[in-house]
């Protein structure tokens, strides 16, 4: 990663990746540190390579090479007459499938009947009562954590025997206990920031 910028100071250099640490004010020093965490929780490495006063820096990422897990989605496949139904108590989650799919969908003739549905639901309570949602739902994109139950959505999942039709679409896929969920039920998972790329494909005429 370059940039064009002003360059590090020699004097500064061996401190940028240290917590709190900055020339900028207090309540910064996070960034780096932050990069840095993450890098090596992933068995991976970020190392300032050089920087140059009006010159700019760059910065080195070094990541392994590791097997896809069996449990990662990489795409959603659309089909005729496909009702989905997001369960997750973040609105703004709804409305991005929602644009994104329409958006998908775009220039593709279909009659209203053989077009994609969407429902959206908060949470485990809604999903339970909607028994429209729970008889006519042919994919079921599913939170993990849910603000104001305890439910969460493995165990939403199990109880309604939607292991078959459901994704679950969460951030909290190093967690132990998320890993031994899907692994037990055969679940299929989707993190959160992977389905906020503007390049996540979705694609059109699966069964």
């Amino acid at each position: 990663v370059t940039d064009d910028g002003c360059g590090i100071e020699p004097a500064f250099q061996e401190r940028i990746f240290d917590l709190a640490y900055s020339t900028k004010g207090e309540s910064r020093g996070k960034g780096l540190a932050n990069c840095l965490d993450l890098a090596r929780r992933w068995s991976a490495n970020v190392a300032l390579v050089s920087s140059r006063p009006l010159e700019g820096t760059v910065i080195e990422l070094i990541a392994r090479r590791v097997a896809t897990p069996p449990w990662f989605v990489n795409r959603i496949l659309l089909s005729d007459g496909m009702v989905i139904v997001v369960v997750d108590d973040e609105g703004e989650v709804f409305s991005y499938w929602e644009k994104t799919i329409a958006k998908r969908l775009e220039g593709i003739n279909l009659n209203s009947g053989d077009q994609p549905r969407l429902i959206g639901l908060r949470g485990p309570d809604e999903l339970r009562r909607d028994q429209r949602a729970l008889a006519t739902g042919t994919l079921f994109l599913v939170d993990y954590k849910f603000k104001e139950e305890a439910t969460n959505g493995i165990e939403l999942v199990e109880e309604l025997n939607l292991c078959d039709k459901a994704i679950l679409v969460t951030n909290h896929f190093e967690q132990p206990d998320v890993l031994e969920g899907i692994s037990r039920l055969g679940l299929r998972l989707l993190p959160k920031t992977y389905m906020l790329n503007a390049k996540f494909p979705i694609e059109f005429g699966g069964a």
